[in-house]
């Protein structure tokens, strides 16, 4: 006994073109996954922590005494001025990939940390103390999940056939 089945699949092609045709430019779901990110690191320079929830170091007592001689108070931590986390926001963005982040020269310590001396060792190193890592930039577990649902959601609207 022989069973034989035929099927065409000339639909199911055509909706796999059309969605590859229109997933080809991720352009305008990966804004939203960059508006995310600019809102962690927001969230992080509200909270001061890091956005895996770790608490960012104190400052130390000398950083604290400049501040309060410099008036720079209430005493927080990388706000002295603002510009670092006012600067964050999407820096590139392009049909497969979004980069946030900031040009600020010094955001890479902040988000990193330095050894004393790491960028020059001479009679005044620099940084002239260590400076721990209080990271800012990152993917929390609410970004994540949140992202993952800009996605699917722009997935399932991309996958609709057209019109």
């Amino acid at each position: 006994m022989e069973y034989r089945i035929e099927a065409d699949f000339a639909a199911v092609d055509r909706m796999l073109a059309d969605l590859a045709r229109k997933t080809k430019d991720l352009t305008p779901v990966l804004e939203a996954v960059g508006g995310v990110l600019k809102g962690v690191a927001e969230e992080a320079f509200e909270t001061e922590t890091s956005p895996d929830g770790k608490p960012w170091p104190d400052l130390s007592p000398v950083t604290i005494r400049r501040r309060e001689r410099d008036g720079h108070v209430p005493i927080t931590k990388l706000q002295v001025s603002g510009q670092l986390a006012a600067s964050v926001g999407i820096v590139e963005i392009g049909p497969r990939s979004v980069t946030v982040g900031t040009s600020v020269i010094y955001a890479a310590v902040q988000q990193f940390g330095a050894d004393k001396g790491e960028f020059g060792k001479g009679r005044r190193p620099v940084p002239w103390g260590d400076i721990p890592a209080r990271a800012y930039l990152g993917v929390s577990d609410e970004a994540k999940a949140e992202i993952e649902k800009l996605i699917t959601d722009w997935l399932a609207l991309a996958a609709r056939p057209s019109a």
